[in-house]
């Protein structure tokens, strides 16, 4: 639906511009040193050999006008307010270009980075007092805010002023921002030009170099939080075999690059990557000749070598895995049954649990969330592995229980010590129960990992409930480094008092 955009342009220097740029417009001759080969063929589709309406806007220090212009839609309206409305244009593609804008407008304390292209300027004499009272605004509001209305108040404007409408830009189906662009879909291939024109269109692509040209991790430059990640199988680099692989549960196994250590930024970013707050793209090729790679889905990390590095190797989770060994057979992907685990969990036991004191809460700044410790995730597929560690746990705070009890006089509640959750089954909210020397009842949850004490891990909504229902009796006992000598300390009470419980899924009632 057409939108209207309030574009202030009153004073000496923006009248300048619009004479400049929209009046007298930019030669394509121009806009080619800085527009990529597919931007400048979706200009020369819609304007011809014609020179070009351009205009722009800052970033603004709120980021106001940027949140503004990422609304802007083909075919939307742009109002050019001074005294009057004095011009109306319609869009016909945007672009984010600092360069552009610093050789179109030099004398800007700031750049117009945030541009858009303009067809059919008409001028217009409306005034601002009567736009103002069809919109709901102050009458003598001067416009002085890049803003773009919603389609309920543009509908208003449209209706009052036939002359918005008109266009000789047929359909926009041109239009750079409707680019004729694969979509990225599951199983498809793509040449690295390919998944570039899908992500970052607006930036330049040369082959064999630069980001895109050859890198294997790529970082997205809107979303902060997201990469793609090229791999080819068996590729070999400064005298290193890579040697990923996929089991049939669509876990990899990945090396990094040769060069790179644990302590590299790149590898530290991937380690703490979060997959419910942003995505890894994973595009795979078997065989180094094919110019195309096979979208396989997005990744969410798992866990990597804690001693290994130049290179690091991870393991990754496949989301939403639905391959088969057959149908990856007909990709040119063999997948293997069994994979080494990078982790190995030493399921002994005869250790004994060191009680020490719960650690003060950790910030949770950037930095704190880049360490390379790594976020321990919870998949089906490393179920297994969960399972040998939680039960390793239970069964240490099950034996250090009746122990504590039988040194304080009580062996007949040591007796009564119960493996509750290897008894009855998960889902109590508890897992062992137990007994202060009194004999009060004591409701003991158990989360163990192997990595040390801030290591993230799962509370269910049962676990927690359970805390604050039982808050007297309920104790969490945190055992950490269970390879080596294995620690813990005890939280007692309302879990939700104590501990920075983040949300992870939502049930949405509609």
């Amino acid at each position: 639906m057409t939108q209207i955009l309030l574009q202030p342009a009153a004073s000496d220097k923006p009248l300048e511009h619009f004479e400049k740029t929209i009046h007298q417009k930019v030669t394509q001759e121009v806009l080619s040193e800085f527009l990529t080969e597919e931007q400048l063929s979706q200009v020369q589709l819609i304007y011809g050999e014609d020179n070009v309406p351009v205009w722009g806007v800052i970033k603004s220090a709120d980021l106001s006008n940027k949140r503004q212009w990422d609304k802007v839609q083909k075919g939307d309206i742009a109002l050019f307010a001074g005294k009057t409305i004095y011009a109306s244009g319609v869009i016909t593609l945007k672009l984010h270009n600092i360069d552009l804008a610093k050789k179109l407008w030099p004398d800007t304390e700031f750049p117009f980075e945030y541009i858009y292209f303009l067809d059919n300027i008409i001028e217009q004499n409306i005034s601002k007092k009567e736009l103002n009272s069809l919109i709901g605004y102050s009458i003598n509001n001067p416009i002085q805010k890049f803003t773009v209305l919603d389609a309920e108040t543009s509908q208003v404007l449209l209706k009052e002023y036939d002359s918005f409408n008109s266009t000789n830009v047929s359909d926009f189906t041109r239009d750079f921002m409707a680019l004729a662009r694969k979509p990225l879909v599951r199983y498809e291939k793509y040449s690295r030009k390919e998944v570039h024109d899908i992500f970052e269109p607006n930036t330049k692509f040369t082959p064999q170099t630069g980001k895109w040209g050859i890198r294997g991790i790529i970082p997205l430059n809107e979303t902060p939080n997201d990469f793609v990640l090229f791999v080819t199988y068996g590729k070999k680099e400064a005298h290193h075999i890579f040697d990923e692989e996929i089991n049939i549960n669509g876990l990899m196994n990945w090396q990094s690059q040769p060069k790179q250590k644990l302590s590299s930024r790149t590898v530290k970013e991937l380690i703490s990557h979060d997959h419910d707050k942003g995505n890894i793209y994973l595009l795979l090729r078997t065989d180094s000749k094919d110019p195309k790679y096979i979208y396989m889905g997005k990744l969410a990390y798992v866990e990597h070598d804690l001693t290994k590095e130049e290179p690091v190797y991870f393991k990754w989770q496949i989301l939403d895995w639905d391959l088969d060994k057959e149908r990856a057979s007909l990709l040119g992907i063999e997948l293997v049954d069994e994979m080494s685990d990078l982790t190995i969990v030493h399921a002994s036991p005869s250790k004994e649990l060191t009680l020490v004191p719960p650690p003060p809460k950790k910030k949770r700044n950037k930095k704190s969330q880049n360490s390379f410790k790594g976020r321990k995730v919870d998949f089906v597929q490393t179920n297994a592995k969960n399972k040998v560690v939680g039960d390793l746990g239970e069964k240490l705070v099950v034996q250090y229980e009746k122990e504590k009890l039988i040194e304080a006089g009580r062996p007949d509640l040591a007796d009564d010590v119960e493996h509750s959750s290897d008894l009855i089954g998960d889902g109590l909210g508890y897992d062992i129960k137990s007994y202060t020397p009194d004999g009060e009842v004591k409701y003991i949850e158990v989360k163990a990992t192997v990595g040390d004490i801030y290591t993230p891990y799962y509370l269910t909504l049962r676990e927690v409930l359970f805390s604050q229902e039982k808050k007297e009796s309920y104790y969490l006992y945190r055992i950490y480094n269970i390879n080596d000598n294995p620690e813990f300390c005890i939280y007692h009470g309302d879990l939700t008092d104590q501990l920075e419980l983040e949300p992870t899924q939502y049930k949405v009632h509609p």
